[in-house]
């Protein structure tokens, strides 16, 4: 399913049971003794004070919110630039991660947004300076037709690390997605982790309003580490990514490998 589908889905699903703000922004969360107080600005300016009990953060890579709340999950922060080409005259294709011996330690993907354009972004699993990340970035959208108004968007993705231990505030606050720090290590795929801790999320925010979900809270943290410590541990594909990406191992993202640098489907 492209991108921009399985995006309007989740919002045509959400707004059957919730009220869904376009165009809005939450600009501050407050706690008092029987709630969180959350300042909504619409995009005429406009704000107002929305109460409520439990707080999802579901902010995506480039809030820091969680991560002033601790509820980050120590992420690594991968340096990496996308923008939108246009589609040629090809089949669909999907996903694509390109692992190339210019790109390591990192690797640059291209999946279809919808039928007229295409993502091309490049991640460095290392500290790689600006001006290199750009240079890969080019090369990367090179073969693809230039789209009008089209811009690069630089920033980091959170990847999983390992070390988190909490995601969840017993005041009533959980984070999922990439606000917590869960993406692939090696891949940066976000999108199956965040549908599936969102879902936790919503369980957990039900049974804390119903009045018997506290003991939730622990155990929705606990549920994170040991499924994606699980997830991302050590396996034969993943030695493979690894090889493959420039890294090769948990502790030493960074180091170079060598080997050709195949397309993976």
């Amino acid at each position: 399913m492209r991108r921009n589908k399985l995006d309007q889905l989740l919002r045509d699903r959400a707004s059957r049971h919730s009220t869904v703000r376009y165009s809005a922004t939450a600009c501050g969360i407050r706690q008092d003794a029987q709630a969180f107080s959350i300042t909504v600005t619409s995009a005429e300016g406009q704000s107002q004070e929305e109460r409520c009990r439990f707080v999802i953060l579901a902010t995506g890579a480039r809030n820091q919110l969680s991560r002033r709340l601790g509820l980050s999950g120590n992420a690594i922060n991968a340096p990496s630039l996308t923008t939108y080409r246009m589609r040629r005259n090809e089949p669909d294709f999907g996903l694509r991660f390109l692992f190339d011996k210019s790109l390591r330690p990192g690797y640059s993907w291209e999946f279809d947004a919808d039928s007229d354009t295409v993502n091309i972004g490049v991640c460095a699993l290392a500290g790689l300076p600006g001006h290199e990340i750009k240079k890969r970035s080019l090369a990367a959208a090179a073969i693809w037709p230039s789209l009008p108004n089209s811009v690069w968007r630089g920033g980091s993705i959170p990847l999983w690390s390992g070390e988190g231990v909490t995601w969840h505030s017993d005041a009533g606050l959980v984070s999922c997605g990439d606000a917590a720090g869960i993406a692939d290590p090696l891949t940066a795929e976000g999108i199956g982790p965040a549908l599936e801790t969102g879902i936790w999320a919503g369980n957990c925010a039900r049974n804390y309003v119903n009045g018997d979900g506290r003991s939730d809270l622990e155990q929705y943290s606990e549920r994170i580490r040991q499924r994606f410590t699980t997830r991302y541990s050590q396996k034969h594909e993943r030695s493979l990514l690894k090889l493959l990406s420039g890294t090769r191992n948990t502790g030493s993202i960074g180091q170079q490998a060598t080997g050709a640098g195949p397309t993976m489907n």
